[in-house]
């Protein structure tokens, strides 16, 4: 009796922690089919009609942005992956292959790189793109990436 009570308050739990995280996600979804007025309304909880319009003004609105945005981000995406591959693999590869002098402490050095944040990188990073005018963003976005590699 008590491992099936044990089991039960268990469960429970489970289902409220279940419940807590999949709220936003619910909250969001029933967000994105209300019109402007009942978005901002605190009263209605689920859309009276659903407003395919939110998604439509989303994908077709601003002259097609989003297939603009989508083109940029596959073009950073692989043009990025391709450069750092490139990169990385020969790197790698002599890394594991060759025996040289300082390589512990080189190795351990490239391991540290990787305990300090990127996020502390950001000011520096914006430096260099505004000190080398590279405020191209595929430039900008590629090298701060790959340098993360």
């Amino acid at each position: 009796m008590k491992k099936i009570l044990s089991s039960i308050g268990f469960y429970l739990i489970l289902m409220l922690i279940i419940l807590v995280d999949l709220f936003p996600l619910y909250w969001m979804i029933c967000s994105s089919f209300k019109t402007y007025d009942e978005l901002f309304n605190p009263k209605i909880l689920f859309p009276t009609k659903l407003a395919i319009e939110n998604y439509l003004n989303a994908i077709f609105g601003f002259e097609g942005s989003f297939f603009i945005q989508m083109k940029n981000s596959i073009i950073l995406a692989v043009g990025t992956a391709s450069l750092a591959m490139f990169i990385a693999i020969p790197s790698g590869y002599a890394l594991a292959r060759l025996t040289f002098r300082w390589k512990k402490l080189f190795m351990r050095s490239i391991l540290f790189t990787y305990v300090v944040p990127s996020t502390f990188l950001v000011v520096p990073y914006f430096g260099y793109a505004r000190q080398d005018s590279m405020f191209q963003p595929y430039e900008a976005i590629s090298a701060k990436v790959i340098s993360d590699i």
